[in-house]
């Protein structure tokens, strides 16, 4: 098995990674606008404020203006709905969501494949999310790997944290400047359903786990491959959403580094290969991943 250089300390130097080249994937660059800072400290244009939209009041007075208000939702139950539904993914509530939220509960789906294809599904959606992002951060890779299942978790204070904290980054950053990734997690089978229940938590980094060689940070990555690893044998693994703010690529093993000023996130590359953050409520455990490895042709 692959020791995980984030949960054993280890004194030898790390092998170098080895990440899958994804098949027609965007770059960062390509998705947003974004500024990636790195060891040469090349500084980020300063992000100009957003003007509020002004309007004339009819009859109001020469250059009386006002705010433009939102339209109220003419649908009560649709009103009801997006109350109940944080901005992670109020368009894709399973059923029983929306009440398992109102109640603070934890609750989860298990989702599995189907031929049918109904886009209005939110179960559908899901899982399809999921399976599109495992099986493109594979493509290319020598490991072979078939997807299970996959269970939806809504734990909605860690949800709750989770859209606090995009809404700062929204402030601070300017809305549209800053990456919101899916990354994978890989870690043993008997901490999944621990960090579903608390989240990640910062406080176990250094103490249970190893300070890490790109920060003392939880750890994540854009590659399936990269994740599989850390699994230690285990046919789950944890796929997440992720708030990367401002990141810093740290090209250098610096082990057990903190955070770098001025910035929210480090990166060892712009491919999203080792991704790590620093702020607990960044993360937000969304989906486990049941997988095994692919049967080849005439096995």
């Amino acid at each position: 098995s692959v020791p995980d250089r984030r949960r054993e300390p280890r004194d030898n130097a790390p092998a170098q990674t080895t990440a899958a080249t994804p098949v027609a994937r965007r770059t960062m660059s390509e998705t947003i606008d974004l500024t990636l800072s790195d060891d040469s400290d090349e500084q980020q244009a300063p992000v100009q404020p957003t003007k509020k939209a002004k309007t004339e009041i009819p009859g109001g007075g020469a250059g009386r203006k006002v705010e433009k208000r939102r339209e109220a939702v003419a649908d009560p139950a649709a009103g009801e709905q997006q109350r109940a539904a944080p901005r992670t993914d109020s368009a894709l509530l399973m059923p029983g969501e929306a009440e398992a939220r109102r109640a603070g509960a934890i609750k989860k789906w298990r989702l599995t494949p189907s031929r049918d294809f109904n886009a209005g599904d939110p179960s559908e959606t899901h899982y399809r999310t999921a399976e599109s992002q495992f099986k493109r951060m594979l493509a290319g890779s020598a490991a072979k790997y078939d997807l299970v299942s996959v269970e939806y978790v809504c734990n909605p204070r860690l949800m709750r944290a989770f859209d606090a904290k995009r809404a700062q980054y929204d402030r601070d950053l300017g809305v549209g400047k800053h990456a919101k990734l899916l990354a994978f997690h890989g870690t043993k089978e008997s901490l999944i359903d621990k960090i579903l229940a608390e989240g990640f938590r910062l406080d176990k980094v250094g103490s249970t786990t190893d300070p890490g060689y790109f920060g003392k940070g939880i750890y994540f990555s854009e590659h399936a491959s990269v994740s599989i690893p850390y699994c230690q044998g285990g046919s789950k693994m944890l796929l997440c959403r992720v708030l990367l703010g401002k990141p810093f690529v740290l090209r250098q093993v610096t082990t057990g580094c903190g955070l770098k000023p001025g910035h929210t996130s480090h990166m060892n590359d712009e491919r999203g290969t080792e991704v790590v953050i620093f702020d607990e409520a960044a993360m937000l455990p969304v989906y486990v991943l049941t997988f095994k490895a692919a049967t080849t042709a005439g096995a």
